[in-house]
């Protein structure tokens, strides 16, 4: 190893040296539209958007902002006219993105592994339930109030 690889691995070994914390239990969600296709009040409520920040809380905000941004692209597509048959595709490939997000993220910070998987299953579970362009924008508006209490808690990194 080269003295510059040799530094990086001690600062990488003293870095990871914070104890491993599990992460809270993901409550489960309320489905994203109500049975006559409105928008469903009970997913943004401020007990279920806490318990839900504290769940992915240790998840960087630089990947949280990845994940929003890319919501929001799609979100703003469909109000601008973009069919939802042409969207869809799109919100499958993201389960596959954060599926890869959260791999890497936790092969490289052990530390934070169970906040990533809270993360994956956040999101598998929101994208499960996008039928229809409707759904999705609530999706989109849930991920948004969610954005603002992960970012209140989130650990300063």
């Amino acid at each position: 190893m080269t003295d510059n690889n040799q530094g990086k691995a001690a600062w990488r070994a003293g870095y990871n040296q914070r104890p491993v914390q599990q992460a809270a239990n993901l409550p489960s969600l309320p489905s994203l539209l109500t049975e006559n296709g409105k928008l469903n009040a009970e997913l943004f409520k401020e007990e279920l958007l806490t318990q839900i920040a504290k769940a992915i809380q240790n998840v960087s905000k630089s990947q949280m902002r990845k994940v929003f941004d890319e919501v929001k692209r799609h979100k703003f597509a469909l109000e601008a006219g973009q069919k939802w048959e042409d969207i869809y595709p799109q919100v499958l490939m993201q389960k596959a993105k954060i599926s890869y997000l959260c791999k890497r993220k936790s092969e490289d910070n052990k530390i934070d592994e169970s906040y990533y998987n809270n993360l994956k299953k956040l999101i598998f579970q929101l994208a499960d339930d996008c039928r229809s362009a409707e759904a999705y924008k609530a999706y989109a508006t849930f991920l948004e109030a969610l954005y603002g209490y992960y970012y209140e808690i989130a650990r300063r990194k």
